[in-house]
Parts: structure tokens; C-alpha cells; sequence
């Protein structure tokens, strides 16, 4: 289930009475994105009766720092990919797709970009950056790994591969290892 908790007055309420998703992602202050099933859905956290279907058989990765894009995996296991759509209110506009394979993990830059984690439609496993919607992504390691983030000023990207944390200054395009595997 899933359940908001106000800390101020230390209530909860019942938002869906049924198994939500893998994840869970803020659109904006009052619109959540998660999929219930295998449906994509768009839930209005002030009003719980308002669960909106957005998309057939795809999971939320990461929205965009304005909530206008949101970038889903489909769960097509002949066919996945990753798609990018406009969200306009509690529907999807024009969408597009980013990367031919199978992605589990992805995270967003304050300025917008992409990066997310899995495996090409080949199988090669890696972690790529889409930081334009001209370009296709950028394969900045030949690891999937196990959490993604940037920093602040979306720079670098920090990712952890088997147990050890890594740095990727996107500038100067190299990695730096910096923990141990624990």
C-alpha cells in the first residue's frame, strides 16, 4: 500500500489500497508517479480518489527537474526500451525513445541531464549519460551499476559498481575510483 505521512500532526493516509510500484517519483508538490501493476500511474497526493493510468506496461526511472519529462522503462522483455514523454497535466504528449535495452536505475541532474544504468539490447552492460535530445546517450562505463546520483552542480556522476563508489567528471571524461569495496 501505499500511505502519506504528514510529520506536522503525525498522520498517514491510505493514497492506494493496492500494491504500488517499484519506485516512487515527485512530479511536482502534489503529483507522484509510480506504476501499479505493470500500468504507469500519476496519483494526486491532495486527493486520493485521483489515480490516473498514464501508460501501458512501463515503470517511472526519474522526471525531470521541472516535472515536464519523465524518462520510463517499458516492460517489454522482447523489446525494452527507454522512452522520454512530456507529461501535460495527467497525460503523456509526444514521446521518444532513448536507448534501446533494459534499464533499472536512472537518476537526473539538476540542469536536466540523464544518467541510467542496465543493459544494451546486445546485452553489454553499462552506465550511460543522455545530456541532449539531439545526441543518443553516452556509455561512461562498461558497468551496470548498483545506485546512480550527480552532484550539485551536475558535473560529475557518482555510481556504485559491486560495493565500490566511483566518480565520473563528464568534462574531463574520467573516472575516479573513490572507496573500496566493503
Amino acid at each position: 500500500d501505499l500511505v502519506a505521512i504528514d510529520p506536522g500532526d503525525r498522520g498517514t493516509r491510505l493514497i492506494v489500497d493496492h500494491s504500488a510500484g517499484l519506485s516512487l517519483h515527485w512530479v511536482d508538490s502534489g503529483r507522484a508517479l509510480t506504476n501499479v501493476g505493470s500500468t504507469l500511474v500519476l496519483i494526486d497526493v491532495a486527493d486520493k480518489s485521483r489515480v490516473y493510468g498514464v501508460r501501458d506496461n512501463a515503470i517511472p526511472l526519474a522526471v525531470s527537474p521541472d516535472g515536464r519529462e519523465v524518462l520510463c522503462a517499458t516492460l517489454d522483455i522482447v523489446d525494452p526500451r527507454v522512452c522520454v514523454f512530456q507529461l501535460s497535466g495527467h497525460r503523456p504528449r509526444r514521446y521518444r525513445t532513448v536507448f534501446d535495452g533494459l534499464v533499472r536505475r536512472a537518476a537526473t541532474s539538476t540542469q536536466g541531464y540523464v544518467a541510467f544504468s542496465g543493459s544494451d539490447r546486445s546485452g553489454r552492460a553499462g552506465t550511460w549519460v543522455l545530456r541532449s535530445r539531439s545526441r543518443p546517450p553516452l556509455r561512461v562505463s562498461g558497468h551496470r551499476a548498483s545506485d546512480i546520483a550527480w552532484s550539485q552542480d551536475g558535473s560529475s556522476l557518482l555510481y556504485v559498481v559491486d560495493g565500490t563508489l566511483y566518480a565520473r567528471d563528464l568534462k574531463a571524461g574520467r573516472t575516479l575510483r573513490l572507496g573500496r569495496r566493503v
